[in-house]
C-alpha cells in the first residue's frame, strides 16, 4: 500500500475514533442530565448514569473524573444554548455605570465590560472566595446578605477573619417566627 494511502487510511481510523468519543460523551451526558434531573444531583448515582446510558462505570471515567465534573459538563453544554439570547437581551438593555464598585465572579475585580462580563457569567464558575478576597483588599470589613438566609453570610464568617458578617432579613423572619 502507498505512504499516501496508509496515512488517510489511519487519519480515517482517528477521526472515526474522535466521532465515537463525542457520541459516547453526548449520550453520557444526557443519561446525566436525565438522572439528575429526576433524582436531584445528590441522589443521583453514577451507576444510575452509566446504567441508563448502558456504559460501564469505568468507561465513563475515562470521559469524566468524577460526578461534580460530570454536572459542570452538563451545566457546560446547556449553558452554551443560552449565550446567544442572553448576550442579545444584554445588547438591548441599557446598562447604567454603577455608583458604586461591583465585583464581576467571573475575574473577581469591579466589572470592567458589564455586558461582557454577565454573558460569560453564564457559563464560567463563580469565583466567590476570590470577589471576597478582592474585597476584603478593597477596604470592605462588614458583609450584609440581602437575601433570605444565611448561607453567604456564614460562608463570610468562615473565610475572612475580622470581618463582620450579618443577614438581617434571616434575623427578622426568624424573630416574627419565634
Amino acid at each position: 500500500m502507498p505512504k499516501a494511502n496508509v496515512s488517510e487510511a489511519a487519519g480515517r481510523r482517528a477521526e472515526r475514533r474522535l466521532q465515537k468519543q463525542d457520541v459516547a460523551r453526548a449520550q453520557l451526558l444526557d443519561a446525566a442530565e436525565e438522572v439528575f434531573s429526576r433524582k436531584g444531583f445528590h441522589e443521583a448515582t453514577l451507576k444510575e448514569v452509566t446504567e441508563l446510558a448502558e456504559f460501564s462505570i469505568g468507561s465513563m471515567y475515562a470521559f469524566f473524573p468524577n460526578k461534580n465534573d460530570l454536572l459542570r459538563q452538563v451545566f457546560l453544554r446547556r449553558g452554551e444554548q443560552f449565550i446567544p439570547p442572553f448576550r442579545a437581551i444584554v445588547a438591548e438593555t441599557e446598562i447604567g455605570k454603577p455608583g458604586v464598585p461591583v465585583y464581576s465572579c467571573v475575574t473577581a475585580e469591579p466589572f470592567d465590560d458589564i455586558p461582557t462580563r454577565l454573558v460569560e457569567a453564564i457559563t464560567s464558575p463563580v469565583r466567590w472566595l476570590d470577589v471576597m478576597n478582592s474585597l476584603e483588599r478593597a477596604g470592605a470589613r462588614r458583609f450584609v446578605e440581602t437575601g433570605p438566609g444565611r448561607v453567604l453570610t456564614n460562608l463570610v464568617r468562615k473565610s475572612l477573619d475580622g470581618v463582620d458578617a450579618e443577614a438581617p432579613l434571616s434575623e427578622s423572619t426568624e424573630a416574627a417566627h419565634a
